[in-house]
C-alpha cells in the first residue's frame, strides 16, 4: 500500500494481498482521521459482505471469492467509542459466472486486493462519532456541535 496527501485528500493505492478494511483503517490511524468518507475501486480475489436483517437486529453474511471487480466502494469514518478510526463500508462487486455478469453487494467486512484498489479518503476538519439508535437498531451519526 501507498498513499499521499493532495489538495486535504488521502489517495490510496493497495496492492495484491492488501485488505481494503485494514488499510483504512490503518491510514486513518497513522492520519489521525475520524471523521469523512471515502470512495473507491479496485479488484478483489475474496470480499466478505454483510446485509442488516432488522427483524432479527442481526447481519447475515455472504462470502465471496474469484475475480471479483470492485465497482463500488463508499463510506464513512467516525471516531469509535475505543478512540479509533471506525470504518462504515458498503460496496458493490461484480463477477463473471456462467458467462454471465452477476453484481452483489453490501455492508463490507473484509475484502482481499487481487490486482490494485484505489481510494481516496477526504476527511472532515472534526471527529464524527456514533449513537446507538433504537429504532433502527444500529448505530447512527451524532452530528457534531455548532
Amino acid at each position: 500500500m501507498e498513499y499521499k496527501k493532495i489538495n486535504g485528500d488521502f489517495y490510496i493505492r493497495l496492492d495484491p494481498g492488501d485488505e481494503v478494511v485494514r488499510a483504512l483503517k490503518d491510514v486513518c490511524t497513522k492520519e489521525n482521521i475520524f471523521g469523512g468518507e471515502f470512495r473507491g475501486i479496485g479488484g478483489c480475489s475474496s470480499a466478505e459482505l454483510a446485509t442488516f436483517d432488522p427483524d432479527t437486529n442481526t447481519y447475515q453474511t455472504h462470502p465471496f471469492s474469484g475475480m471479483l471487480e470492485m465497482a463500488s466502494l463508499l463510506g464513512n469514518i467516525t471516531k469509535s467509542k475505543d478512540g479509533n478510526a471506525g470504518i462504515h463500508a458498503h460496496a458493490v462487486f461484480s463477477q463473471l459466472e456462467d458467462g454471465h455478469l452477476v453484481t452483489c453487494g453490501g455492508h463490507l467486512l473484509s475484502s482481499v486486493v487481487k490486482l490494485t484498489g484505489e481510494i481516496v479518503i477526504h476527511p472532515l476538519p472534526v471527529p464524527m462519532e456514533k449513537r446507538f439508535d433504537i429504532v433502527p437498531g444500529l448505530g447512527v451519526w451524532k452530528l457534531p456541535e455548532d
